[in-house]
């Protein structure tokens, strides 16, 4: 029998208490406030929008202490929480941050000024993660050619778009580098939850998922992501490549001599790819060649 709807909540926020409690509370980051909103949220006046669970918070508190002051570059800024929340917890020697959209986040703006991170964290509206040109012009700008310790991928979690930032921007990470993509597991759970909320007319998302299947859902932040979730995880068919396609292609990769990947470590918010010191061409490196996939182990 498929998972009630609570359930399934509280293992993908990673927060026994619910997604009502991992929301309502505040997050305080040396004496900044951020308001957590694991399935998205309204910007608030004062309060920088964090769209992440707070299981995945405390995992970046792991994660962060493995880099001392490290290069980083960030794809996503959505709300502005994530990056603000990087600034603060890992104290990166720079923080490259690439959106999408062309509107900037006055109080992300707000905050890297009253800080003092004006010449540590940069930001870059209107980029597409998949504008390999764009993005390669970017890193070469701001790093001189130095190598990233950290990327972190919570962009589009569209699988093209994100092997071809992956393409670009794994070979420049230094050995024990590490690229993490959020969400790979979010076509899964994304189905799940509405596969369980339809099949219970009781359920207080019951009448949510209908609207979502049936398109109505207003737009905004929790509107966007009820479409996003009807676009990528269909009831009725699995999305031909979901992310979890590239999870797996790159834990074969760890199997490929002289892939580049050292390993691969996974949970439900994202996996981490550790860059090995086998020697990588940047703009000459694909997917392709570091997962050959020998056995057909994940062929069709």
């Amino acid at each position: 029998m498929a998972a009630d709807v609570p359930s399934l909540i509280r293992w993908i926020t990673g927060d026994e208490a619910g997604a009502e409690l991992a929301s309502a509370r505040p997050l305080v980051v040396d004496g900044v406030e951020f308001q957590v909103a694991p399935f998205g949220g309204v910007p608030g006046d004062r309060q920088l929008v964090v769209v992440k669970p707070r299981g995945a918070i405390e995992g970046y508190r792991e994660l962060l202490g493995h880099h001392d002051h490290p290069k980083v570059v960030e794809l996503g800024i959505a709300f502005g929480g994530s990056v603000g929340l990087f600034a603060l917890l890992a104290q990166p020697s720079k923080l490259v941050a690439v959106e999408l959209g062309a509107e900037r986040v006055p109080l992300l703006d707000e905050l890297i000024a009253s800080r003092g991170l004006e010449d540590r964290v940069h930001l870059h509206y209107g980029t597409d993660q998949a504008d390999v040109a764009r993005l390669a012009a970017i890193v070469a700008d701001e790093f001189g050619g130095e190598p990233l310790d950290l990327v972190i991928d919570d962009a589009s979690h569209m699988y093209d778009e994100t092997v071809a930032s992956f393409e670009l921007l794994f070979p420049h990470l230094r050995p024990g580098g590490e690229y993490v993509i959020e969400d790979w597991s979010a076509d899964h759970w994304l189905r799940a939850v509405l596969v369980a909320a339809l099949a219970d007319p009781t359920s207080p998302q019951h009448g949510w998922a209908q609207e979502a299947m049936a398109g109505r859902i207003p737009s905004g932040n929790a509107g966007q992501a009820a479409q996003t979730a009807v676009a990528v995880a269909s009831i009725d068919s699995q999305p031909a490549r979901p992310l979890s396609r590239l999870a797996a292609q790159l834990v074969l990769a760890a199997a490929e001599p002289g892939s580049g990947v050292e390993s691969v470590v996974c949970n439900r918010f994202w996996f981490v790819v550790r860059r090995s010191g086998d020697p990588l061409q940047p703009g000459a490196f694909t997917l392709a060649d570091a997962c050959r996939d020998p056995f057909g182990t994940i062929s069709p």
